[in-house]
């Protein structure tokens, strides 16, 4: 099989030990027992009898504060969930993560953390993402066994299915494979331990004709003629496969439906006292996207518009119930008008909302959308805006919209609006009520945030 990948990033998914935990924090306590106070040489002297002074207070309390966290943190760790708490904390003191600095690395919220099981042992493991360093670790602690393995070692931005399989995505190393990602097939042994299985990569005959002069597109195996054939490699084995072969090839490990999605925290003392076998561990995003992205291979196709080019996904809470809900942003062609879908989380058989334009403003229910399509070259300019507000109860309620059709000169620079319509719910109106009501939701309008989340669906 052709190796043309660089990887960008790592990911070492490690086993984490109480026993260690408890070595460690032996150590730690007989350092904090060693620990001497430094005071001025008239103060060294019997003190019974007298108050002590405030240095020897601030000095003590420090030493008693390294051993309480030592403590607390290390050698009562009788869970996963305690061990995990520890490592977390240690990180934030140190910036030290699986014996790595990340000092660098560690501004911006650059650090989050999820808690879920990985590997389908019924016990979750701990997942830390560094995202500028484009890292991701995950930890495991056997509190019985005490002891500590490596079991992974992937790329940042895998796919995680939920009966022990990884798939690790080798961005931006398409070779001769042009819109879709190589990656490697990870499975969990008994043990936990996760092993290559296969490596998948292939060919996309446009991108062989635009960019690989001379490389030949095995087209006797497209059976389909979609232009994509896989290409898998298993061992010292490797095999060219149409899309139907590749699909019962992949089925054979693990299916789209079995993806999880872990929920990333920010990495803070607040949300690590949160970690628990109660914290909120994964959304079913990935699983729905799974379906409607060939895989995460492709664009989103949306069942009310059809195939999005060029796909944005992001992450927020649009209809105020305390739960990040999905909106996905997409075009249907290079130079056509673009299209909305919302997906309700916690919504019954992922409940969508799809709205003309993009979502340009979100607070309080109410969602903002601009569109503009062009024809003729960009003389004539369609423009669609209007506010909707999202209850509990669907669908959207419409506010006011405005639709408009505008003409330009040759030279673009004059132009002239020939046609025009306003909307007040779902009466038609004139553009000074239009303006009116617009005017009447400036509380709203004015303090629209976009600012989301991005969402990584590889």
């Amino acid at each position: 099989m052709k190796k043309k990948w660089l990887c960008l990033g790592f990911v070492a998914v490690m086993a984490f030990s109480v026993a260690a935990c408890s070595q460690k924090a032996d150590n730690s306590s007989t350092e904090s027992s060693q620990v001497s106070v430094d005071v001025k040489e008239d103060e060294v002297e019997d003190t019974s009898g007298r108050e002590v002074t405030s240095v020897e207070k601030e000095d003590e309390t420090s030493v008693e504060t390294d051993k309480m966290d030592d403590d607390v943190s290390l050698l009562n760790a009788e869970s996963e969930y305690d061990a995990y708490k520890a490592l977390l904390k240690e990180f934030l003191k140190t910036s030290v993560l699986n014996e790595i600095d990340y000092s660098y690395d560690t501004n911006d919220n650059a650090c989050s953390f999820a808690v879920c099981d990985i590997n389908s042992d019924g016990k979750d493991e701990l997942l830390v993402k560094l995202s500028n360093s484009l890292v991701e670790y995950a930890f495991s602690c056997d509190a019985t066994a005490k002891e500590s393995k490596q079991i992974l070692w992937t790329t940042d931005g895998c796919t995680i299915y939920n009966n022990g399989v990884v798939v690790d995505y080798l961005s931006h190393n398409q070779g001769y494979f042009g819109s879709k990602w190589p990656y490697i097939l990870n499975v969990a042994g008994e043990d936990g331990v996760y092993e290559e299985a296969a490596s998948v990569d292939g060919y996309d005959k446009m991108w062989l004709e635009e960019r690989w002069e001379g490389v030949d597109f095995p087209a006797d195996i497209d059976k389909d003629n979609n232009g994509f054939v896989y290409e898998v490699s298993q061992g010292a084995e490797s095999k060219l496969l149409d899309d139907s072969d590749y699909k019962k090839w992949f089925e054979e490990f693990t299916k789209p439906e079995n993806v999880i999605s872990p929920i990333w925290y920010e990495t803070t003392e607040e949300n690590i006292e949160k970690i628990s076998k109660d914290i909120e561990k994964t959304t079913d995003f990935k699983a729905f996207l799974a379906e409607r992205t060939q895989n995460f291979t492709d664009d989103y196709v949306s069942e009310a518009f059809g195939p999005f080019c060029g796909s944005n996904y992001y992450l927020y809470d649009v209809n105020d119930d305390g739960l990040d809900d999905l909106i996905i942003e997409g075009a249907l062609g290079l130079r056509d008008k673009c299209y909305t879908d919302i997906v309700i989380n916690g919504s019954k058989d992922y409940q969508v909302l799809s709205f003309d334009g993009t979502l340009m403003g979100v607070k309080d229910n109410y969602l903002f959308f601009s569109d503009s399509d062009y024809e003729g070259a960009g003389e004539i300019r369609y423009e669609h805006d209007y506010l909707v507000q999202i209850p509990q109860l669907f669908p959207a309620n419409y506010i006011f919209e405005m639709n408009q059709t505008r003409e330009f000169s040759e030279d673009y620079e004059e132009s002239t609006v020939t046609e025009e319509n306003y909307k007040v719910g779902p009466l038609q109106v004139s553009k000074s009520e239009y303006e009116a009501c617009k005017a009447k939701y400036s509380f709203v309008i004015d303090k629209m945030s976009r600012d989301f989340e991005t969402f990584e669906i590889k």
